[in-house]
């Protein structure tokens, strides 16, 4: 969590949390995203792996990587 708010201040444009499914640390780190997502505007996305492809993952990095674009045209910086 606290490389993720580095790269914010070093002026990331978003923030994607890659975990295994059921990982305890990573449910956590989600939710300690949404505040992140809250307080600053910057898209976040959590993506928990249970090693099967879904067809929603694709709409969701699409969905994640318009928002980061968007985020970086608006030039926010924490």
């Amino acid at each position: 969590m606290g490389k993720a708010v580095d790269f914010v201040e070093h002026g990331a444009s978003g923030v994607i949390s890659a975990m295994p499914f059921g990982c305890m640390p990573g449910t956590i780190v989600s939710a300690l995203l949404k505040g992140l997502k809250r307080d600053t505007g910057i898209p976040c996305l959590s993506v928990a792996y249970d090693g099967v492809e879904t067809t929603c993952s694709g709409i969701q990095l699409e969905a994640f990587m318009h928002q980061a674009g968007q985020y970086k045209q608006q030039g926010k910086v924490m």
